[in-house]
This record gives structure tokens, C-alpha cells and sequence, in this order.
């Protein structure tokens, strides 16, 4: 299949609007990591919180209009009481393409190709919940993903809630929509990424595979997991090993320990293992 037949969207359907993100990281981040155009930001009048005071120094240094405003007025702006004294009005965070993300040249050249095995990318497949995508964007960042891959529809994406249950990490990581996953797979798999989708019905703990190559880690919805065209794309079905007692993981958490065990056995050599096929 050609990578052309994979369509990304720069931009996607109702995110051409600004947004208003909240939260004390959110919005810092937000204003350092200079990616969306800054509107104005509003902080909470005579709080005295360092915090805070990174906030204004942040929209100091990027030239964005400051003003101070009650609880009231924040709760407002942000349509939520989370805000910790802390909003934004900025314009959308840009989407990457699909090659761009994996660092595979729109041609397939391979010149931005990864050039080491070390590389991990996180797909949300059927992840709806807001909340959840962020903090699973979070771990991505944290755990060292080169960037995360989700569906169009039927899919959360990079909202004000999504961006406070992220903590920031919104603003750093490289993120691509696409309009099919399971064709965004093949394209991986032709790039040389081996696909692993997490399953609690998978044959293989992080022990028994090798991770000397690009992975991919497909981490599905709570409860309703993989979808059948995705999991027919993976190359291998991992579990995660728990108490037979008590062996169910919330998805979110399952994903990040998938991908702190896939960094760890990378730092001790990556040995052992089957080696995908």
C-alpha cells in the first residue's frame, strides 16, 4: 500500500477555532513551547504562587496579553473550576502527517527514517474519553515516544481537557490524526515499524518480544479494546503479566507500564525474546 493512500489531516474538524486551555502546566507549557498562536491569558488577581508566577513570565517572554481576573471570571473563561488560577485563549495545536510523526520521508525516501531501533510510538485506537487521551499522551511523552497516532472518528484528540489531563504534554509531543488507523498501520509496517497491540488475551508478555526494532504500541478503548481491522495489523498480541487474582489493569495504566517495560528492556539490551515475524 502507498503512503499516499493514508490520509493525514494538518488540521482537523473542529480544531481551526482557538481554544481555551486551563491549568497552571497546561497553559504554561502552552506559552513556552511556542506551537499555537497566544491570544491573551488571564491569571487570578493577588495570588502570590510561584506557579503563577512562572505563568506571567512565560506570557511576558512570548508577548501575549495579560489580565488579572476572580476566581469567578476564570471558572467562566475556562468552563470548568480547574483552572488553578490559570487561562489561555490560543489557536489550535498543530497535527502532524502520519510520515512525519513515524520520520519517514511524504516520498518514502527514508532520509528522516529512524535510524536506530530505539524508536516507540503510542496508537490510540477508540479512545473517547478526553481525560483519558491526555493521560495517556503523558505517559507517551514521559516514557519516550517519538509521538502519538489516533483515529479521526469515533477518537478523543487534543481538547482543553485533554490538554489539563496531559499536564503539558500536549505541547511537546508530536501528535497525527489520521482518517484510517488500520491503513496508517500498513503504512508503519512498510516504513519498518513492527505493530504490537496491548490485549489482555495476548500470547506474549514484554519478556518474550524483542523491541530491536521501530515499535509501534496499539492500546485500544476501556473495555470495547482493539478493533478487529486493528488487530489484524498487529504483528504480535501483548499482555500484561498481573496478580491471577486480580488480573484486570485499567487500560490507561496497562498502556504505560506496556511502554516503560518496552524502554526498560531497550536500556538492558533489548535481549531475549522472539523477535516479531
Amino acid at each position: 500500500m502507498s503512503p499516499k493512500r493514508v490520509r493525514t489531516l494538518a488540521q482537523g474538524r473542529g480544531e481551526e477555532r482557538p481554544r481555551t486551555l486551563y491549568g497552571l502546566r497546561p497553559v504554561r507549557d502552552a506559552l513556552q513551547a511556542g506551537r499555537r498562536t497566544i491570544e491573551k491569558v488571564w491569571v487570578l488577581s493577588g495570588r502570590g504562587d510561584p506557579a503563577l508566577a512562572e505563568v506571567v513570565e512565560a506570557a511576558e517572554r512570548a508577548g501575549a496579553p495579560i489580565s488579572r481576573a476572580d476566581r469567578v471570571r476564570l471558572t467562566d473563561l475556562a468552563g470548568s473550576p480547574d483552572h488553578q488560577g490559570a487561562v489561555v485563549r490560543a489557536g489550535p495545536l498543530p497535527l502532524l502527517p502520519l510520515e512525519a510523526v513515524a520520520g519517514e520521508s511524504p516520498a518514502g525516501g527514508g532520509d528522516d527514517r529512524p535510524a536506530v531501533s530505539t524508536q516507540t510510538l503510542l496508537v490510540l485506537d477508540g479512545i473517547v474519553d478526553p481525560r483519558n487521551f491526555g493521560a495517556r499522551c503523558r505517559s507517551a511523552l514521559a516514557l519516550g515516544c517519538r509521538g502519538v497516532v489516533f483515529p479521526k472518528d469515533r477518537s478523543a484528540g487534543p481538547t482543553p481537557a485533554a490538554a489539563k489531563a496531559a499536564a503539558g504534554a500536549l505541547e511537546f509531543l508530536p501528535l497525527a490524526r489520521v482518517t484510517n488507523l488500520a491503513r496508517a498501520l500498513e503504512s508503519l509496517k512498510e516504513w519498518g515499524w513492527w505493530i504490537i497491540g496491548l490485549a489482555e488475551e495476548g500470547k506474549h508478555s514484554p519478556g518474550e518480544i524483542r523491541f530491536d526494532a521501530p515499535t509501534a504500541l496499539v492500546v485500544g478503548g476501556e473495555g470495547s479494546g482493539l478493533r478487529r481491522l486493528v488487530r489484524e495489523r498487529c504483528d504480535h498480541l501483548m499482555r500484561i503479566e498481573t496478580n491471577p487474582d486480580f488480573p484486570t489493569l485499567n487500560a490507561s495504566v496497562a498502556g504505560a507500564v506496556a511502554l516503560y517495560e518496552i524502554q526498560r528492556r531497550r536500556g538492558a539490551g533489548g535481549g531475549g525474546g522472539r523477535e516479531p515475524s
